[in-house]
């Protein structure tokens, strides 16, 4: 034992038999050091990644491949026009206007009724190819008009069986009706003299 009491205290501390203060506080602080890593790590500790149960969805019948439905025409109005006594003349700027007179004023000697629907006189041969050019349906009329000139035309529509008829002339188009006041009744054998 007096062997020991001779040696110096820095001999033991190194030999490991001792165990000093300043050791204990060294392991004390690394076994604090190992005890909050691992406090952190499991407070920090995320699950492992789950997706989330999705709510149950009814299972949809696969689509039926349907063909575009193809829809017939809409019917268009047609608006009703008595049927012409022969088929109209030719188109206006092909033809000579006192041959269509002609030509007209047989058509007209030809039908049913006594009066026609005088719509204007005309002696400009422009203003009346510009008429015709609007309208060339089999019921328009161009005659000579001699007693207002050469080269006046009188514009009619129709043929009616009475002046009221051809005063009113409910089949005349719109655009040819005169402003202002009806057509002009005239007896089809004077027009025609």
């Amino acid at each position: 034992m007096a062997d020991r009491e001779r040696e110096p205290a820095g001999a033991r501390d190194e030999a490991g038999t001792g165990g000093g203060a300043g050791s204990g506080v060294a392991t004390g602080v690394l076994f604090a050091t190992v005890a909050c890593i691992l406090v952190a790590g499991l407070a920090l500790r995320s699950a492992p990644h789950e997706p989330a149960p999705r709510a149950p969805q009814a299972r949809q019948a696969p689509a039926e491949r349907t063909e575009p439905q193809i829809l017939p025409p809409r019917p268009v109005p047609v608006e009703e026009r008595p049927a012409p006594a022969t088929e109209p003349p030719p188109a206006p700027a092909e033809e000579d206007l006192s041959r269509r007179a002609s030509e007209d004023g047989a058509r007209l000697r030809r039908s049913s009724g006594k009066f026609t629907a005088q719509i204007l006189v005309a002696c400009s041969a422009e203003n009346v190819r510009r008429l015709l050019r609007r309208e060339r349906g089999g019921s328009l009329y161009v005659l000579s008009a001699p007693e207002r000139g050469d080269g006046c035309y009188r514009i009619c529509w129709g043929s009616y069986g009475t002046s009221r008829l051809a005063s009113e002339a409910a089949d005349l188009p719109a655009p040819l009706r005169p402003s202002g006041r009806g057509p002009l009744p005239k007896k089809i054998d004077e027009v025609l003299r």
